[in-house]
């Protein structure tokens, strides 16, 4: 990283782009982490137990069309 940080360093107005992609990120990460925080425990228990009903194709196939409602 230090030669990035050379070559970049000497341009002006770089250091936008280091804040626009913090923003980003940290905007990123309080959404999903609202949305996890307000799941519901059913939605949950779907996600749970649809990982280990994958050997039934059609199971797993309609709930996901249930999830994508």
């Amino acid at each position: 990283m230090g030669f990035v940080s050379e070559v970049l360093g000497g341009e002006k107005g770089i250091q936008i782009y280091y804040i626009i992609g913090m923003l980003i990120f940290i905007g990123l990460f309080l959404v999903i982490l609202r949305r996890t925080y307000k799941m519901s425990k059913s939605d949950i228990m779907k996600y749970k137990t649809s990982i280990l009903d994958l050997d039934n194709e059609n199971t797993t196939n309609s709930y996901l069309k249930e999830i994508h409602k």
